[in-house]
């Protein structure tokens, strides 16, 4: 090593760079005994989960019709969609979902 030109440097350089750091062991315990908390508290049972995700009655338009919630659950949970869909279930949304969200493509006026 001693013929390399330079190389003495190098050996002290690494020799005294590994030292007993104490920062280091103390940031080491502090990771060792930290607990992550959630960022987010837990969603509540009676908000809308994906558990029951919105069904989207007839096409899906602009401003598709769809049901959600409670009735969307009793929708699925029936037999081959036996259940009845009133019509107070239903609601009309915006679908943020689609390029035409705003129904302005296909408009001659723009």
């Amino acid at each position: 090593i001693s013929r390399i030109p330079g190389s003495e440097i190098i050996y002290r350089y690494i020799k005294s760079s590994h030292q007993n750091n104490p920062f280091r062991t103390e940031v080491d315990k502090l990771i060792a005994d930290w607990e992550p908390e959630p960022l987010v508290d837990n969603i509540p049972v009676t908000t809308q989960s994906l558990l029951c995700p919105p069904i989207i009655i007839g096409i899906p338009d602009i401003r598709p019709k769809i049901l959600y919630g409670e009735p969307a659950l009793r929708f699925t949970e029936s037999m081959e969609g036996e259940a009845m869909i009133y019509p107070k279930d239903i609601r009309t949304v915006i679908n943020l979902a689609s390029i035409n969200f705003g129904g302005l493509i296909g408009d001659k006026g723009i």
